[in-house]
């Protein structure tokens, strides 16, 4: 008898321990502009595919992250992270010869990094229009945020 009750002291101490413990995630504002209306097809889901496969990235690293795909400069990207209580902005963006983007640590809004990466270094590995630009975000989103966490 004397074992059930302290397995249910011990269980009781760790379940309390886990509320107790405040649970802390990087939270992180993706930003691109959008690539608007009278963009083809093809550069709607190229984007949609980039931003997957940055978020894909942070979403493996326990990150909280929001979405944003309006036209904006540092001053509207930095208001947009206070409205969403985000530590970090990556802000890309897709042009002709591939992706370009930013790491920039919200509180000072310091550019902790800068990185491009191009179509042409990955287009003969992947046939897939869709998949390639996956490959590229995630490949940005690995180069921007390094070993930060």
């Amino acid at each position: 008898m004397k074992t059930s009750s302290f397995k249910k002291t011990v269980l009781i101490c760790i379940f309390s321990a886990l509320i107790l413990v405040p649970v802390s995630a990087r939270t992180v504002l993706v930003h691109s502009p959008s690539p608007g209306e009278n963009s083809e097809e093809e550069v709607k889901q190229s984007s949609q595919s980039a931003e997957a496969g940055i978020m894909d990235v942070l979403f493996n690293r326990g990150c909280i992250v929001f979405s944003d795909n309006t036209d904006m400069d540092l001053e509207g990207i930095k208001k947009m992270s206070v409205k969403t209580d985000s530590d970090f902005a990556i802000d890309w963006k897709l042009d002709e010869s591939g992706l370009k983007g930013r790491l920039i640590k919200i509180s000072d809004m310091t550019i902790l990094e800068e990185s491009q990466i191009s179509v042409s270094d990955y287009e003969n590995l992947y046939q897939n229009h869709e998949e390639l630009y996956t490959v590229l975000g995630t490949r940005l989103c690995e180069m921007l945020v390094g070993e930060l966490w």
